[in-house]
């Protein structure tokens, strides 16, 4: 036999959904089948299925979601059944009686306030200038790679060209992305983005070079203008994070609804901190230099075992313009593709923790301005109603080429300027997302 129980919206039946304040609002009535409200147990054969019904209302317009809880005597967690809308608020779900035996059912509703929001989204779209809405969530699985040199032998004859050059590369940093995209019936669209990821491990290189004359002043053992110097840290840290903001126009559409080409502007903020540590030295050349600056430690010394020796910042403040492009192959398959020319402008700072001859705060600025490209370009299958998979890659790369300056900031206050020799960002790797459209 099965033993029916009703519930109105001020119960909660025990290990049912904890809902907020919106159950207080929902008024649940005419629950059927029962016999005398409920007095008396209705009777199914085991294995036949139970039609519920009931009438859900609540004091306003907000959407409402129900479920059919149920379960037989003994057991000790509520199984639930979704339960769908009819006409004038009748409300149907069912559950099957499994075994011989009592049983209880409950009916259980709420104002659901996402499926309120999701509903006026859509009637806004429809009525309104908007004419599709999409949120995206997707993972960037990307490898990165700054690389920075200067040349600062105007400053000190000693010094080669480049003077010094790093090299940070990072490997398995996930980046998380959302992006929403609106668009208006005049073509015109609205596009946002915000990432975020943790630095997965790397290694930062970090080369020195003397010129002719201070591989001769300093003893090195090897002539001429050369590397004196190579040591390795390990990348433990640290993040990067970038903001879009986009507004572009469909140009084009193609014949029977196939897909569109835009054009977009835009701004972009993008920071990567880079924290290294150890310190490994894999060449010296001048293990015996009269000058401090231009001593290395022999070759294989290895110290400062997770100790930050160096943390790097970078930030590129761009301007975008460029294009897209989405076309179906069939009414659940297109492509994409979307490129974007970057005119940056970069902003470097380098804490050398180690240098008690440097300031901390920064020890040194590296300035320019310089080109880049976002491109990615995706498959995109629609799995659900409005729900789409996408799977593709990314390249993200700037590089300084113009107004370029290291800048260096002494413990004592001084400070020294010399030429950037080169300053790029790169960053690649594949992508794999959802999309939901309303």
């Amino acid at each position: 036999m099965i033993e029916e129980q009703t519930l109105t919206a001020e119960l909660i039946a025990p290990g049912a959904p904890n809902l907020d304040e919106g159950r207080s609002r929902v008024v649940i009535e005419g629950v059927t089948p029962a016999i005398d409200g409920g007095r008396f147990a209705i009777k199914r054969v085991a294995g036949e299925a139970v039609e519920v019904e009931a009438d859900i209302f609540t004091d306003s317009h907000d959407a409402l979601s129900a479920v059919l809880c149920y379960r037989a005597d003994g057991d000790a967690e509520w199984a639930e059944a979704p339960m769908e809308p009819l006409v004038n608020d009748r409300w149907r779900g069912e559950f099957v009686a499994a075994r011989v035996g009592r049983a209880s059912y409950s009916v259980l509703a709420w104002v659901d306030h996402f499926k309120s929001w999701a509903r006026d989204m859509a009637k806004r779209i429809a009525a309104d200038s908007v004419t599709q809405v999409d949120l995206k969530i997707s993972e960037w699985f990307s490898q990165g790679e700054t690389v920075w040199s200067h040349n600062a032998s105007g400053l000190d004859p000693n010094l080669g060209n480049p003077s010094s050059k790093l090299k940070f590369k990072d490997t398995g940093t996930n980046v998380t992305e959302i992006t929403g995209r609106v668009q208006l019936k005049n073509k015109i669209y609205f596009r946002g983005a915000f990432g975020y990821g943790a630095i997965g491990g790397g290694r930062l290189t970090d080369d020195d070079f003397l010129s002719a004359q201070g591989a001769a002043s300093q003893g090195a053992t090897v002539s001429g203008e050369h590397r004196f110097s190579r040591t390795y840290s390990d990348i433990g840290g640290d993040n990067l994070w970038y903001l879009n903001g986009d507004l572009g126009v469909t140009a084009h559409t193609f014949q029977e609804k196939r897909g569109s080409m835009g054009v977009f502007a835009g701004l972009q903020y993008w920071r990567e901190r880079h924290v290294a540590t150890g310190l490994a030295q894999a060449e010296c050349t001048t293990p015996s230099a009269p000058t401090p600056a231009f001593k290395c430690s022999p070759a294989g010394t290895v110290g400062f075992r997770n100790q930050s020796v160096i943390t790097n910042t970078t930030t590129w403040f761009s301007g975008r313009v460029g294009g897209e492009l989405e076309y179906r192959l069939d009414p659940r398959v297109s492509v994409e593709a979307r490129v974007a020319l970057l005119l940056s402008y970069l902003n470097n700072e380098d804490v050398h923790h180690l240098r008690t001859d440097l300031a901390q705060d920064p020890s040194f600025r590296m300035t320019g301005l310089g080109i880049g490209t976002t491109s990615d370009f995706n498959l995109r299958v629609k799995i659900w109603d409005r729900l789409y998979l996408t799977g593709g890659y990314r390249v993200w790369w700037n590089r300084v080429l113009v107004s370029d300056q290291w800048k260096l900031y002494g413990a004592d206050g001084s400070t020294a300027s010399a030429p950037l020799t080169q300053f790029q960002t790169l960053r690649h790797g594949p992508t794999v997302g959802l999309t939901y459209s309303f």
